[in-house]
């Protein structure tokens, strides 16, 4: 008689992240159970709660690993030799690629914000990867005022929290639109274009 293998537990506990990054971007939070995920992997319900005992701890480690590869997928469009200009165009940029090539997992971030005012787990860790993402931006535009290739009339920290902001409109955006490839185009050329402009009135050299 073959013997069932047993898969180390770190590879399991992936596999059930996967899965359930899959049903919530499907089904929502709420019809996600903890049974769904485990029919999706051929396993039983307790195998599942053995490795995240509530499914909010589930949510927050998916979000967790969305993060990461976000910030991965990000940091590989860019280059040494990227001026500060440069890196925020393409973190922009990025991020809507992101958005389209990844739906779900953009998806699974808008849960989050919409969620974050009603549990208070998930509103901290809200708090966290906004403060993050507008850190990230205020510093580069900080740089790029260094650079002396970005002017900035308005405290830096304004700029870079409205520019962030802006740019998370655009991705809800683009994730409510219908999954149709040219739609998600001419959204992404939309904002593209109208980010252009609004940068070029914004870098004649700093005074």
């Amino acid at each position: 008689m073959a013997t069932r293998t047993r898969k180390p537990a770190g590879a399991r506990r992936d596999e059930i992240v996967e899965k359930a990054i899959e049903a919530f971007a499907a089904v929502g939070f709420q019809e996600a159970s903890f049974q769904r995920i485990a029919d999706a992997l051929g396993v039983s319900q307790s195998a599942v709660l053995h490795h995240f005992r509530s499914k909010e701890a589930l949510l927050e480690e998916a979000l967790k690993r969305i993060v990461a590869h976000n910030h991965e997928l990000v940091q590989q469009t860019l280059k040494p030799k990227d001026d500060a200009l440069t890196i925020l165009r393409k973190h922009f940029a990025a991020n809507l690629e992101w958005a389209v090539d990844f739906r779900p997992e953009a998806q699974i971030i808008l849960m989050l914000y919409a969620m974050a005012g009603h549990s208070p787990a998930l509103g901290a860790f809200y708090q966290l990867v906004v403060g993050r993402g507008r850190e990230r931006v205020v510093g580069l535009v900080a740089a790029a005022v260094r650079e002396r290739t970005f002017r900035a009339d308005t405290p830096v920290d304004e700029i870079g929290v409205a520019l962030h902001d802006m740019l998370v409109g655009a991705i809800i955006a683009v994730i409510c639109l219908p999954q149709n490839a040219a739609e998600f185009r001419r959204t992404r050329k939309r904002w593209e274009e109208a980010f252009a402009v609004w940068l070029r009135t914004k870098t004649s050299p700093a005074r």
